[in-house]
């Protein structure tokens, strides 16, 4: 890989003295700057911070970093800019964002979540549950670190990783609403097998951001441009907006379908209009803790159909 280009590092707090670095305290960053550009970057290119099946390669090179050692401002690492890492997805510039250049790294979509998330905005795409508990820095009497900046990279707004990150990791996770188990009929109006992603037109012009979570991506593409009948769990943004749904099945709608609507969508203001022949069954209602199995979630769809 050609064009790396560096990105500094600079943490401090009482484990940082006499000029060395205690091995936790440089564990916990090391950790906290991999996990960090990992995620941020998955949410930027997939809507989802945690793997989503197998990588692609494409992917997998964004986040690649290499630490190349120290200098007299911190830790030194080396990083690919995005048109170098991917250029067959640069192609394809909706995937990153309106704020995004060709000469961004994933050091630069760290510093975006941590920006957001720091400012404790809810209604941002650049985190969900999963990043922001990487967020929750441990505490600097624990790890020896109070605060992580970075240096270089290509942003105006350079906010520290600190207490008040953590703080606010904490108030918008409290903030979120549970995921909720959902059928939804709409037109299937796009899909993007190298990151997994569509988008679900509901009747209503409400647009939908959703990550498949079935075997194959291949399956939605005969779907494209139909309307469809979709089951998945909708993930909410602290704001109690949609962030993204994730698809686990999808087949025509058939005339007595069930929308099993998340109820934070059947407001007056954002009513789902069902298309003629579809029923809306109120009651059908319910909240996903997170801990069942694909066979429990699929068993589930199994009796409501």
């Amino acid at each position: 890989m050609t064009n790396l280009v560096e990105r500094i590092v600079k943490a401090d707090g009482n484990g940082f003295i006499h000029g060395g670095v205690l091995p936790k305290s440089s564990r916990y960053v090391s950790h906290f700057i991999e996990d960090g550009v990992r995620r941020s970057t998955r949410m930027r290119i997939q809507a989802k911070s945690r793997s989503i099946g197998r990588p692609l390669k494409s992917h997998t090179d964004l986040w690649t970093i290499y630490e190349k050692g120290w200098s007299s401002e911190g830790w030194v690492f080396l990083a690919p800019m995005i048109k170098d890492a991917a250029p067959v997805l640069l192609e394809q510039k909706s995937l990153f964002g309106e704020d995004f250049n060709e000469n961004d790294t994933a050091f630069e979509f760290l510093q975006d979540a941590v920006n957001v998330v720091r400012t404790g905005m809810e209604d941002s795409e650049r985190f969900d549950a999963d990043l922001l508990l990487d967020f929750r820095m441990r505490s600097a009497s624990t790890s020896g670190v109070s605060e992580i900046k970075l240096l270089g990279v290509d942003r105006s707004d350079t906010q520290p990783a600190d207490e008040l990150l953590r703080a606010n990791a904490d108030a918008l996770l409290s903030k979120i609403p549970d995921p909720q188990l959902v059928r939804l009929v709409g037109k299937l109006d796009m899909v993007k097998s190298s990151n997994s992603n569509f988008e679900l037109l509901l009747t209503d012009g409400t647009r939908l951001k959703g990550v498949w979570q079935g075997e194959d991506i291949g399956a939605l593409g005969s779907f494209w441009d139909q309307d469809v009948t979709l089951d998945g769990v909708m993930v909410y943004k602290p704001n109690g907006k949609p962030l993204r749904i994730e698809g686990r099945s999808i087949r025509p709608p058939q005339e007595r379908d069930l929308a099993f609507v998340p109820s934070r969508l059947n407001k007056p203001s954002q009513s789902l209009e069902i298309p003629k022949g579809v029923l809306t069954i109120g009651q059908l209602r319910g909240t996903w803790p997170g801990n069942e199995t694909d066979e429990e979630i699929e068993e589930f769809f199994e009796r409501v159909r």
